[in-house]
Formats: C-alpha cells, sequence, structure tokens
C-alpha cells in the first residue's frame, strides 16, 4: 500500500476504482507484498534445506495459494477444509505438514490416504493413527513450556495449553510408536500468534533440538508459526534477522552433529499476509454530534462492512488503521467510524481525527491479510465480502462476495 497525491493505491491500483469496480465491501489482497514476506524468510533463513510451509489457517483463497506454491511454499494444515483447498491449488502430499489437537478418526485417514506429513498432537492420535496402517515417517508436536503471544487466546503454549505432548511424556511417545509399527522422524512446537520478539523461537528450537536426542532418525525440525505483523504505529517488527542468523546455526550444528542434513520447518501465516490484505467500505451514512444533557454525541460515520470482518477487533481489541481512501482538502473532524450491525460494540475507531468524510467515500481499513476474511461473520445475515488480488497493476475478482439469496442455499423447508 502507499499513499500518492492524498489517494491510497494498492498494488498500485486506486483503492477508490477498485472499489468502484468489485463493490464493497471487498478485501483486497497485494500480490506484490505476499511476495516480499515470503522471500524474506527465504533470503533470510539461510539454512538449507529450509521448508516454509505457509500456514493455511490464516487465510484460505486458491488464487493466493497457488501464488504461494509456485514460490516454493509447502502448506500447514490442521482441518480437513485446509487439505480441500490446498489440492485445489495444486501441493501434493509431500508438500504438506497436517497437525490437528482434536483429530477424529475421518481425518487421520485423510491425512492418511493424501500422504501428508502427520504432526500427532497426543498418544491417542498415535494408537489410532498406527491403525491405518504402514510406518510412513511422522512427526510428534511438543509443548516446550514457553507461552508467549499478545493475548491469552493465542498463547498455545506452557502448562494450561491443549496442545502437544510435555517433554517429559517423549519415552512413552516412543514406546508406543515402536510398538504401533510408527517412526518418528520429527519433533514439533508451536507457542503463540502475533509474537513479536525471536527470543521464545529461538528457546524452542534449542529445547527441540536438545529432545531431539531420543529421534534416532530425526529428519526435522518444526518450529511452527506466528510471527507478528505490526497492526499499528508503535509495534515493533519481528526481528526476522537475528532468527535467521542464530536458528541457521543452531540447526548446522544440529546437522553436524548428526551428520546428515535436518529440515528446518516453518510454518508463517499472518507474517506473509497480515500487511498484505485490505478491507474496502463505503460510507452509508454520517450522523453529527448533538447536544444531549449538556454534552456532545460523537460524530458518527457509518460503513456498509462490520468488525465482523475483522473480527480480531472483537475477540482480542485489536485496532487497525482506519483511513479515507481519497483525502480532501478541508478541516478535520473526530469520527466514531461505525459498522452496520445491531450490535453497540460495532466500531472501527473512536475520536479518529480526519478531513471531512461524505456519505459515499471509500474508507480502507488495514492489515486485514490474515485471520480476517476466514473468520467473517454472518451476524445478522450480513453476507460476507468479496476477494480482490491486486497483481502487476492487475485486478482480479478470486473469490465472489455473498449475497443474501446465499443463505437460504443450505435452508431446509416446505
Amino acid at each position: 500500500m502507499e499513499i500518492k497525491n492524498g489517494e491510497v493505491l494498492l498494488g498500485g491500483l486506486s483503492a477508490t476504482d477498485i472499489a468502484s469496480r468489485f463493490g464493497t465491501p471487498c478485501y483486497v489482497f497485494e500480490a506484490q507484498t505476499i511476495r516480499a514476506r515470503l522471500n524474506s524468510i527465504w533470503q533470510t533463513v539461510t539454512h538449507r534445506p529450509l521448508r516454509i510451509n505457509y500456514a493455511v489457517k490464516a487465510h484460505a483463497n486458491v488464487a493466493i495459494l497457488q501464488l504461494l506454491r509456485a514460490m516454493g511454499a509447502g502448506i500447514d494444515a490442521c482441518s480437513p477444509g485446509n487439505l480441500v483447498f490446498a489440492e485445489a491449488a495444486g501441493f501434493t502430499g509431500d508438500q504438506i505438514t497436517y497437525s490437528s489437537c482434536s483429530a477424529t478418526d475421518e481425518e487421520l485417514r485423510l491425512a492418511h490416504s493424501g500422504g501428508v506429513l502427520f504432526i500427532a498432537n497426543s498418544l491417542s492420535q498415535l494408537q489410532r493413527y498406527a491403525k491405518l496402517g504402514d510406518s510412513r515417517p511422522i512427526g510428534l508436536r511438543i509443548n516446550c513450556g514457553i507461552e508467549t503471544g499478545f493475548h491469552a487466546h493465542v498463547r498455545s503454549g506452557g502448562p494450561e495449553s491443549k496442545f502437544g505432548l510435555h517433554p517429559h511424556q517423549i519415552p512413552e511417545a516412543i514406546d508406543a510408536a515402536n510398538r504401533l509399527g510408527l517412526r518418528f522422524t520429527g519433533l514439533h512446537t508451536h507457542m503463540g500468534s502475533d509474537v513479536m520478539e525471536c527470543g521464545p523461537y529461538l528457546a524452542a528450537l534449542k529445547c527441540l533440538i536438545g529432545l531431539s536426542s531420543a529421534i534416532p532418525d530425526l529428519e526435522f525440525i518444526d518450529l511452527g508459526g506466528g510471527w507478528g505483523i505490526p497492526f499499528s504505529d508503535g509495534w515493533p517488527e519481528f526481528e526476522l534477522s537475528e532468527f535467521g542468523s542464530t536458528a541457521s546455526v543452531l540447526m548446522s550444528r544440529l546437522c553436524a552433529d548428526r551428520n546428515r542434513p535436518i529440515a528446518l520447518i516453518l510454518e508463517p501465516g499472518a507474517f506473509i499476509m497480515q500487511d498484505a490484505g485490505f478491507l474496502l467500505a463505503k460510507v452509508t451514512d454520517i450522523t453529527p454530534p448533538t447536544i444531549v444533557n449538556g454534552q456532545s454525541t460523537p460524530h458518527f460515520v457509518y460503513l456498509d462492512a462490520n468488525c465482523g470482518h475483522t473480527i480480531s477487533a472483537l475477540l482480542y481489541g485489536t485496532v487497525r488503521r482506519v483511513r479515507p481512501a481519497r483525502v480532501r482538502e478541508s478541516v478535520t473532524y473526530s469520527y466514531y467510524i461505525c459498522g452496520d450491525l445491531m450490535q453497540a460494540g460495532d466500531i472501527f475507531a473512536r475520536n479518529l481525527e480526519l478531513a471531512e468524510l461524505q456519505i459515499g467515500d471509500i474508507m480502507t481499513i488495514d492489515n486485514c491479510g490474515s485471520y480476517c476474511a476466514v473468520r467473517a461473520s454472518v451476524f445478522n445475515q450480513r453476507p460476507r465480502p468479496a476477494e480482490v488480488l491486486v497483481d502487476a497493476g492487475n485486478a482480479r475478482l478470486v473469490r465472489r462476495g455473498e449475497t443474501p439469496a446465499d443463505f437460504l442455499n443450505d435452508q431446509l423447508c416446505d
């Protein structure tokens, strides 16, 4: 995204023109930003072999997955739906890892039949997976006891986490694998989301390397994902350079100790997608302030989008930058930017100082590339927005927006 002469450009195209062509609300993704983020990992983490498995849970769109596949990325899947998207984008089983904390027997069968690298989360999963036959390589998810992440709901390490086995359970898992005819070839961990410091990742890598002596056939170490991208001004950038150099040294030592190549697997999601996506919305109404009981009410601006389209604002209190796609020369006003839900908390921003807005103006909401469209709510039966990909100066629809009539497609009635 860039601002030129007071106008927001997405992938070099006018955000206002994109909104006029595809309608609002809509999500817009910049291919150039996606490529730049992925390339930054390839270039900074110098250890080889290196696998970068994009976490589909961050955003699932076939066209974007195809873009990532063309750049050498693999897939981190956690549900049958993730596998459907990966297959549609052309990924093969050997390019996919699969981990789920609550995998049903059917999920295990799908992962097994698809030839993906399965990461066991529990002893029960080991036992049920073994019933499917053969001794193909699998991984083991470990809770290293490292708790990190900006909110309690995204911390997936530590004593209260539902994910993975604890280090003291590794001997039991290995004994079970040996009895069941399974073969561990790697260790996996994931600690949280929107983590801005590299320290927890390096600590987890050292933990897994230390535990890996229990795995004779070690082929990979998987550090998961969760690297953060700043939501707004004042947030630090993830320390990618420090992580890349230190992790590469640690992995090189491990390879030397084992006298064999050992892959490092990373599973970034939001790091690749978050600042590549934007939500465009139209101003549908404006109510100026008035005086009630001697106090001024807010200056409300209403959009045809809502916080259900950026749900982390409601779940975690995250704040995204909201700005007009075109800024007019005028005095500034203090606005409340509101969504279209019949819910009092549906407010994108409060006391936002902006130049004068008018009905019909297009607004852009930043950092909507991950965990927005995939979690978009249909509360009030408001349809989910379309998705547009901008690449090399061309914008194309890559997911049509829903219509109210779509809500009736799965209704069974007389």
